[in-house]
């Protein structure tokens, strides 16, 4: 099994139904827009890294991924199905954040 650590967390503060009320706006850094993932790309490719993944356990993840042309590993949650309802096509479709990490790392050493 291969490990990986994230160096980086990014997030979105704006929502429709939060206070205070100077976050609750649209905005397109907010899933399934993909300026946040398009951010991502910029400093990933100053680092060398090609191509881009989206892992999450929702169609609004695998959305955002398609919006900013990465690549998706749906990670099948029992938990979150409420937020899928089969209308995505990911790349992959997996069971765990760990499967989707060994199912990234060998895609990007073919």
């Amino acid at each position: 099994m291969h490990t990986a650590r994230p160096c980086r967390y990014l997030y979105c503060p704006d929502h429709l139904d939060v206070l205070p009320a100077f976050l609750r706006q649209r905005c397109y850094c907010r899933k399934p827009g993909p300026a946040m993932l398009r951010r991502v790309s910029q400093v990933t490719a100053r680092l060398g890294v090609r191509s881009g993944w989206m892992v999450g356990d929702s169609d609004t993840d695998i959305q955002a991924a398609d919006a900013a042309g990465f690549r998706s590993a749906l990670v099948l949650n029992p938990d979150s199905t409420h937020r899928r309802n089969g209308s995505v096509h990911p790349t992959t479709s997996v069971n765990s954040l760990a499967e989707a990490i060994d199912q990234i790392l060998r895609a990007e050493a073919r």
